[in-house]
């Protein structure tokens, strides 16, 4: 793809994104009106950043402010992976889409995933980085895994 033409795919992703968080939004602001407090309102500004952000990022692709790139589709299906306990405990019909959803267009450009790097070809400080992130994000988990067991006890 040519550096100097838009990235046209890019930018109706983050438009209807935007638009999603927007409609749902609006749809629950105005869903139960009497019902309304401050987390409503809240969440209603969460979701209205959220689109702004989407609205200024899809303008500075648009304005080649930001390179195009080509999407890493081994994190796609990763991604897919991760929704996928919460598709099956959850009970909504959101979760399973959009875990197999990931999982169907991380398998289908199978032949364009990167190969990163092998543990030995890492530089030291890109090692370093990693294993203290994954040690954070377990410490993390185990926290949340105590809470919500001492939570569930205390019932």
């Amino acid at each position: 793809m040519d550096k100097n033409t838009p990235n046209r795919s890019a930018i109706s992703l983050y438009a209807g994104f935007a638009l999603l968080i927007l409609g749902a939004g609006v749809f629950y602001f105005f869903s139960a009106m009497a019902e309304k407090n401050a987390y409503t309102y809240l969440l209603l500004l969460i979701a209205l950043v959220i689109s702004a952000l989407s609205a200024i990022y899809a303008y500075f692709i648009y304005t080649k402010k930001i390179p195009n790139a080509e999407p890493d589709y081994r994190t796609i299906f990763i991604m897919g992976m991760i929704f996928l306990p919460m598709a099956f405990s959850s009970d909504t019909v959101i979760f399973p889409v959009i875990s197999f959803g990931f999982i169907a267009i991380g398998l289908a450009n199978r032949k364009k995933w990167k190969n990163e790097p092998k543990w030995s070809e890492m530089s030291p400080a890109r090692r370093t980085a990693i294993a203290a992130l994954v040690a954070v994000l377990g410490i993390l988990v185990a926290v949340t895994f105590a809470i919500w067991y001492m939570a569930s006890v205390s019932r």
